[in-house]
């Protein structure tokens, strides 16, 4: 703890900052001429004097103090802060990213808090009325206003509830689609009628009880569900949060009645309790005019009721409890422990936000250290997330696995408690922080070129919790600050205050209470804990490997993809490097690697492993080095990466920043030379291979996938989703490096393919050094073992347990040439599907929160159209669902759509190929790799095909690609 002197003088900093802050807010205010505008906000724009965070009691000081407020930061210039007469806050700012779009938030300062006790859910059941139509707009107009505007309706695309408030949120096109009505007026006047013109009728509020229900099933019903709900309850004691439910209870959604409804909405929905957010491509005079415009008329009503609010208290005792669900496969733990919710938008809380950054890093870099040491008993590899339920409300959480639990909890607990009792060492403080700078450093590019949806929920946040809105350079002079003035002894003396203001919380998971530890047991465990100390510290590594002799492409091509242009070099061994090159300066890089081959020529009895496998090498490090080497590096780097294996392919797919390019091509260099595989990985991947198994048995998801496998390709080997008990009983070290080694290791068709903004140059020479000098392996090629797509329809049907694991799935393939038309024509088929399934099965039955239809073309091993219908419901209700949605699906392949779905799902495509589309970019050069360049179905290609497509060419594809002839069925009844 602090002296008097130390507190006092830490006082007159935050009291110097605040009143520098408060000042420079004087001067800021609106402009003189702009007496017809609306009051233009006078918060501080002035950046404040840096922290000094030197001191070794300094950080624990300012983090007492934090715990009563703080000092609020300066925003971004750019962006303009008003509000109206009647009381509603806006914010606008102009942005051009991504240029000709618009995004809107209606923000309401209130959420599941704000349910009346009994009658928990109301928030968020008056969320769905307010898609049941307002006084402008009833039910099917608002549902063809939205559509005209491009705006697709369904569940989770236009609104949300939390805890502490509720948001609307439309995104739009502002050019480029002339079948669109001018789509910013109606948006602003759709966002002004939810605001304070709602329709709730009893018939409406009937009619939607179902669909809130179902979702409610969906998400508490689940098993994740279930244990996330049991956590919340435990972390939510004592808090103001306590006892609160989002989407309610069976019970108190029963008994909600329209005049709740309406109360509440009457109550929370004035404007001095709303902001209105406004993001994109039009000049801010026009974005404040539309605003004015339409939401100067709202009257300003009495004040929103009060809501009572404090910071989490103390957690003094450990916390115990059991979370029981029949779709649990194997028992696991999960360890929370709360930590402060800084108040955000601070001069204090965006600091301490920093230096817990730092602390968690070096957290689970010990943790990562300790597991591949031995030390931790738990078989998963440790990680700790930093958990945020609600605005007032922050823990630290892991997930523990393995067959020992009350031993996996005290081996961890003590390996936390380790880190006040063993403090951080100059070593694991350097690493932090060049993964750390690293992390900020990506979060710059990405802040200079935020999009418009980044912006608008950063506004929406700051009104309902001050989220940090400073512009990039005072932002980063204030990350940059912390970094450079924090000390190891002061951010030890930090986490020595943070463990002593806690206890555990456990939960024991699984479906069977007996078969988990009692509450005594969970206690006796925790109780037995003895500090750890720290494990050693592998030596830092300036690179995973020296850079290879370049080798020369044995050809070198481009081709413009319009304004792109496509790099592609091949090499003596096989590889091919293909790289799109869009605009420079692009923060990320995203990648896809792929080789011909697959499970197809796995030996019997190692398919199902083989995703195992994987998982074991992408634990283990590479060559000499590490785990936890590789992790630092690829933390530093920001390299996302993931390995697959399918039927006829294998590889890796992800992202990096531009910085780490050469760390991910030594990366995947050494995956492919260099491979290995632990003890600990290993048992790790076996751990998990008998919880996939075990979930067999309970997890209606995992059945159903494997009824789908099994009416798809029968009995093959190949296609089994989860290995035998023997298979499983057989895994090793070796056993695993030599399955994935057998697909891995060596080259002779891998096509890497890269879309991002560094030059064309940089990306040949990694190319040359890191691919061409990989070694070359005997040519091989995916074997087609799939049996012929059955004749007539199948169905199979999966008991399950709950009404969370009730619903449908419907497959279809059609084995058919790729072209842009053609998947233009699929995205308008979903588009003009999903808008029936919603209206006709949705909210006409009123008994599926979720029912939709997505389709994706395929290119291996031969191309064609998979698509997919699924649908949610009670038991009960499954019959009436099916029947709709035969009935929407055979209209459509018989009468085709009519000219107004036809236009208005053009609109929506158009607007989505507009701004990128929805195919991941790698996957396209992959496909024009098997297809050819003009066959790919580019956003570009769709925009141009986009608007020839007629009815005939909807309905044709619906027949054929919808065929329920052909189709598997697969029902989950309870």
């Amino acid at each position: 703890m602090p002296n008097g002197r130390e507190r006092r003088a830490l006082t007159r900093t935050v009291a110097v900052l605040t009143a520098a802050v408060l000042t420079a807010s004087s001067c800021t205010g609106g402009d003189s001429d702009a007496s017809d505008r609306p009051a233009r906000s006078t918060l501080p724009r002035a950046q404040p004097p840096e922290l000094a965070l030197t001191g070794d009691d300094s950080v624990v000081a300012m983090a007492e103090l934090c715990l009563e407020g703080g000092a609020p930061l300066p925003h971004d210039d750019e962006l303009v802060v008003g509000r109206l007469d009647n009381g509603l806050t806006y914010y606008a700012r102009s942005n051009d990213v991504p240029a000709g779009h618009l995004d809107l938030r209606l923000v309401v300062k209130a959420g599941g808090l704000a349910d009346p006790s009994g009658a928990e859910g109301t928030a968020h059941f008056v969320e769905h009325m307010l898609f049941n139509g307002t006084e402008r707009y009833p039910r099917n107009e608002l549902h063809q206003a939205l559509r005209d505007i491009g705006v697709e309706f369904g569940p989770d695309e236009n609104a949300f509830t939390s805890h502490d408030s509720t948001v609307y949120v439309m995104s739009i096109s502002t050019s480029g689609n002339e079948r669109l009505v001018d789509k910013v007026p109606v948006a602003f006047d759709i966002l002004s009628e939810w605001a304070s013109s709602a329709r709730i009728s009893e018939n409406e509020v009937t009619a939607e009880r179902g669909i809130v229900q179902n979702e409610l099933d969906l998400r508490d019903g689940s098993a994740l569900g279930h244990v996330s709900r049991v956590i919340a309850d435990l972390m939510f004691e004592g808090t103001p949060y306590e006892g609160n439910r989002i989407g309610g209870t069976a019970a108190s959604l029963a008994a909600i009645s329209p005049a709740q409804l309406r109360q509440f909405y009457d109550s929370w929905y004035v404007p001095s309790n709303m902001a209105v957010v406004a993001v994109g491509d039009l000049d801010m005079d026009e974005l404040e005019e539309h605003i004015e415009r339409h939401f100067r008329k709202l009257r300003a009503g009495s004040p929103a009721p009060s809501q009572e609010i404090w910071a989490a208290p103390v957690v003094d005792s450990a916390r115990f409890a059991h979370a029981v669900h029949p779709d649990i496969g194997n028992p696991y733990a999960v360890v929370n422990w709360a930590t402060p919710a800084w108040a955000q938008g601070t001069v204090c809380g965006e600091a301490l936000r920093i230096v817990d950054r730092l602390l968690l890093s070096m957290l689970n870099a010990r943790l990562s250290r300790a597991h591949e040491a031995g030390t931790l008993s738990q078989t998963n590899s440790p990680l700790v997330r930093d958990e945020a339920p609600a605005l007032w409300v922050r823990y630290y959480s892991a997930e523990l696995q393995g067959p020992r639990t009350e031993t996996a909890i005290t081996d961890f607990w003590s390996a936390v408690t380790g880190t006040a009792a063993h403090p951080f060492t100059d070593v694991e403080l350097a690493q932090a922080m060049t993964r750390v700078r690293a992390q900020i450093a990506d979060e710059e590019k990405s802040r200079r070129s935020r999009s418009d949806f980044r912006y608008a929920q950063d506004f929406a946040d700051h009104f309902v919790g001050g989220k940090d809105l400073r512009g990039v350079d005072d932002w980063l002079a204030g990350a940059t600050a912390v970094l450079h003035s924090i000390s190891l002894e002061g951010l030890n003396r930090y986490q020595q205050w943070l463990i002593a203001r806690t206890q555990p919380v456990v939960v024991a998971a699984g479906s069977d209470q007996t078969a988990l530890p009692s509450t005594g047991a969970l206690d006796a465990a925790i109780a037995s804990i003895a500090p750890a100390a720290a494990p050693p510290i592998d030596a830092a590594i300036s690179e995973l490997m020296e850079r290879p002799n370049a080798v020369e492409p044995v050809s070198s091509t481009q081709q413009q993809n319009g304004s792109r242009t496509i790099h592609e070099w091949a090499f003596a061994n096989g590889a091919r490097v293909v790289y799109e090159q869009g605009s420079s300066g692009a923060g990320s890089i995203h990648f896809l690697a792929e080789s011909r081959g697959g499970l197809s020529h796995l030996p019997p009895g190692t398919a199902a492993l083989a995703p195992f496998a994987l998982e074991a090498v992408i634990a283990s490090g590479v060559s000499e080095l590490s785990a936890s080497q590789v992790r630092a590096k690829l933390e530093e780097a920001d390299i996302q990466l993931t390995p697959f294996i399918e039927h006829t392919a294998e590889g890796f797919f992800g992202s990096v920043n531009n910085a780490g390019l050469e760390t991910l091509f030594a990366y995947i260099h050494l995956l492919l030379t260099e491979p290995r595989v632990s003890e600990t990985a290993a048992r790790g991947a076996q751990q998990n291979a008998r919880n996939s198994l075990a979930e067999m048995g309970t997890s209606a998801a995992r059945q159903a996938r494997a009824a789908y496998a099994a009416a798809r390709f029968g009995d093959s080997e190949y296609f089994r989703i989860v290995p035998t008990d023997d298979e499983v009983g057989t895994m090793s070290p070796d056993g695993l490096l030599k399955i994935y080694s057998d697909r891995f290791v060596g080259v002779d068709d891998l096509v890497i393919a890269l879309t991002g903004g560094v030059a064309s140059s940089s990306m040949r020479e990694l190319a040359r050094s890191y691919v061409g000098a990989l070694p070359a392996r005997t040519p091989d090629s995916g074997v087609d073992r799939r049996p012929p797509h059955p004749d007539g329809p199948t169905r199979l049907e999966v008991t399950v347990d709950t009404l969370a694991e009730s619903g449908l799935e419907y497959h279809f393939e059609l084995p058919i040439d790729l072209s842009p038309k053609l998947v233009a024509t699929s995205d308008v088929l979903t588009a003009i599907l999903n808008e029936h399934l919603v209206q006709w099965v949705r909210e006409d039955l009123g008994q599926t929160y979720a029912v939709y239809i997505w389709s994706v073309p395929q290119y291996r091993p031969a191309p064609y159209l998979y698509a997919y219908i699924s649908a949610t419901g009670p038991g009960d209700a499954m019959p009436s669902i099916e029947q709709r949605i035969d009935d929407v699906t055979r209209r459509l392949a018989s009468e085709g759509p009519s000219v107004a779905d036809l236009e208005q799902a053009i609109g929506i495509v158009a607007n989505d190929a507009h701004f990128g589309g929805r195919l991941f970019p790698p996957y396209l050069l992959m496909m024009r790799e098997a297809i050819g360049h003009d066959n790919v179905p580019w956003a570009r290609s769709i925009e141009e095909e986009v608007g020839d497509i007629s009815a005939a060419d909807v309905r044709d594809l619906a027949r054929r690609l919808l065929d329920s002839s052909r189709r598997i069925e697969i029902v989950r009844v309870p």
